[in-house]
């Protein structure tokens, strides 16, 4: 595995892509790629990374870029963390300014990633002049660390991310922005219940909530019984399974098998392992148990994803 440094990810600039922004390519020791960027204003900027990764690639930083960055993965394979998440094409992810970031880039598919930086201004302006209510939970949309599957956003995503016009790419880049900020509206006052219910969790319970899902992540095929995460979180089971389902919209019985069946994922296609080895490796001794629940997230058995994905 190799970790990427942001000192030396970019090396020149290259042919654009676009007729309007910048392009650059990546440093041949992470991969091959390019990276292009547009400033839209002084508080926009819009991205697109697309990267094939020669190795596992690792990036952290202990805090993101000082805007609200909304990722759009058109595809690749990958692992975040906080909370641990497989990478999903076609989904939109969120992050606060200043939030700590870790991620595993798996080579085996393209990385294409479509994002946009807004300034806390811009956020705040937006707000200010169009959905004053959004304000009241918006910022527990964003702790909502899942992969957004939104359709209509998705089109104005893809609408933006496809275009080269060269007239006025600003005026058409911000139109685009306030629509997808419409839909956020309009995506938080449908879905209430949910992220209200993230806002009645308390910054303590946040942080023992955090320190269940690291756990898990660090000793996923182990077997971990409901009574050892709670005394982690201090809290009574029946706590910690109703705060733990609220926050990260699944149990913990799910994340550890999200989070084995990623690994597994990894693992087949990248290692001649068998599925029995495999199986035995991510914390299953029953194989047959394995390829149940396998089948279940990637909807085929673990030799035909390999032998497609191969």
């Amino acid at each position: 595995m190799i970790e990427i440094q942001r000192t030396d990810f970019l090396v020149d600039e290259a042919p654009n892509i676009k007729p309007f922004g910048h392009t650059y390519t990546i440093n041949p020791k992470y991969g091959k790629g390019l990276y292009w960027t547009f400033d839209v204003s002084d508080n926009c900027v819009i991205h697109i990374h697309k990267i094939k990764f020669k190795e596992e690639s690792l990036y952290q930083s202990d805090e993101l870029i000082d805007k609200y960055t909304f990722a759009f993965y058109i595809s690749g394979s990958g692992n975040e963390f906080f909370p641990y998440q497989n990478l999903t094409p076609h989904t939109l992810r969120t992050y606060k300014p200043k939030e700590r970031y870790k991620v595993i880039y798996h080579p085996q598919i393209e990385l294409i990633c479509f994002s946009i930086g807004l300034s806390p201004f811009f956020i705040e302006k937006y707000v200010k002049l169009h959905h004053k209510k959004l304000a009241l939970h918006l910022d527990s949309f964003l702790n909502i660390k899942n992969h957004f599957f939104i359709p209509k956003l998705n089109k104005i995503l893809y609408e933006m991310y496809y275009y080269k016009d060269s007239s006025s790419p600003d005026v058409f880049c911000t139109a685009k922005i306030y629509e997808i900020l419409s839909e956020i509206s309009s995506y938080i006052n449908k879905n209430k219940k949910t992220i209200v219910a993230h806002q009645q969790i308390n910054k303590e319970d946040l942080l023992a909530l955090q320190q269940i899902s690291q756990y898990i992540d660090e000793h996923y095929n182990f077997d971990i019984s409901l009574d050892m995460l709670a005394k982690i979180a201090c809290m009574s089971v029946s706590k910690m399974k109703i705060l733990f389902k609220r926050f990260y919209d699944m149990t913990t019985v799910e994340y550890m098998q999200r989070k084995r069946m990623s690994v597994a994922e990894h693992l087949l296609i990248s290692t001649p392992l068998t599925i029995a080895e495999i199986s035995n490796i991510v914390g299953y001794t029953n194989p047959s148990r394995f390829t149940e629940i396998f089948k279940r997230y990637y909807g085929c058995l673990p030799s035909t994803y390999r032998s497609t994905q191969n």
